[in-house]
């Protein structure tokens, strides 16, 4: 019975291809700067050692070979330091902003589709609640209309009608007519009258009442209150209450209005 509702999400914005661009040229760059430039030198020629006379004549000659260091990569042969090229430091710094830049886009879109999807669920939760609340049942008082005789015991049908669009189950009626001076209010208890069961959508249920005291139109107001408590289909608990009093009219008899006061409904899920 509850209508079938499908969330709809933003569209995700596909980045993956700009990431897939940015990984080659960065490790392009990060490789290239690695790679040492080739270095030449000038090997010196050892100079001679000298000669070291000892007593037997026998001459003792130390060769060294002096090699210069080999020069780091960011120096000439001549020791100056060579200039990393302009391009090079260009692409460098837009993909290091670029990366920094995929990021920030990354995060922000991450943020925005966890915060659409709650809005989206929170949607999906509303509309189901909406259209549970359409769906429920709505029982309440229709019509009273007495079957009476001046200054004599009084018989009262109540009519009680769903108005909703599925039934009401287990309905249970508690009700009392009460004759009270004119002005005061009802403070009998109301008893439970017979039927139980189901009301279907747009049924009714007759319940016949009676009043055991005789009623004086001009000493006596005439007060019908209760309560009538349902299950939705849905599971929940429901419940109306209801109060009524006789307006009497020398010509047409007079009929029931509804009290200041005691008509109320629930505020339960549906």
């Amino acid at each position: 019975m509850e209508p079938e509702i499908k969330p709809a999400f933003p569209p995700r914005i596909s980045l993956w291809p700009l990431a897939l661009l940015g990984i080659p040229l960065f490790a392009w760059s990060y490789i290239s700067s690695r790679i040492p430039r080739q270095a030449t030198s000038k090997a010196e020629h050892p100079q001679d050692s000298p000669k070291i006379k000892c007593g037997d004549g026998i001459i003792k000659v130390d060769i060294v070979s002096q090699v210069p260091p080999t020069p780091s990569e960011n120096e000439n042969s001549n020791g100056s330091k060579e200039c990393t090229p302009l391009w090079r430091k260009i692409a460098e710094i837009a993909i290091a902003i670029g990366t920094l830049g995929l990021l920030l886009v990354n995060i922000f879109l991450a943020s925005y589709t966890s915060t659409s999807a709650r809005a989206a669920k929170r949607s999906v939760e509303l509309a189901g609640k909406n259209a549970r609340m359409d769906q429920r049942a709505w029982v309440a008082v229709s019509d009273i209309p007495p079957d009476f005789q001046k200054n004599k015991d009084w018989k009262v049908r109540i009519i009680f009608k769903n108005t909703g669009k599925t039934p009401a189950k287990d309905f249970v009626i508690k009700a009392i007519g009460e004759a009270v001076a004119k002005g005061q209010k009802p403070n009998q208890e109301e008893r439970t009258l017979p039927g139980r069961g189901i009301i279907a959508p747009d049924g009714l249920f007759h319940s016949n009442l009676s009043v055991s005291s005789g009623y004086d139109w001009n000493s006596t107001d005439l007060i019908i209150h209760g309560r009538i408590d349902y299950d939705s289909v849905f599971g929940c608990s429901h419940w109306t209450e209801f109060c009524y009093h006789f307006i009497p009219d020398e010509n047409s008899g007079g009929g029931f209005a509804p009290c200041d006061s005691g008509n109320d409904i629930d505020n339960n899920p549906p």
